[in-house]
């Protein structure tokens, strides 16, 4: 069992010590080709943002316009008794 597993480590730090090279230019490949699909979800956050706070400004003002019509005046004052 102790040798098998040893063939096996042995066998994969190989691999590993023959792929290492490869690992940082497709780190940068990876990087770069990520880089626009980045700058669509900015984009797209962005034109999100032009719509959506127009319409959140609305909604917000047209609260308080409806809150303050709802508000009751106060009440008239009681006469007072002497």
């Amino acid at each position: 069992m102790l040798s098998e597993t040893t063939g096996w480590m042995i066998g994969l730090g190989i691999v590993t010590m023959a792929l290492f090279p490869f690992a940082i230019p497709g780190i940068a490949l990876t990087i770069v080709a990520v880089i626009p699909l980045l700058l669509i979800g900015v984009a797209a956050a962005l034109v999100a943002a032009i719509v959506a706070v127009p319409i959140l400004l609305l909604r917000s003002v047209g609260r308080r316009a409806i809150g303050a019509a709802r508000t009751t005046p106060p009440p008239a004052s009681l006469p007072r008794s002497s």
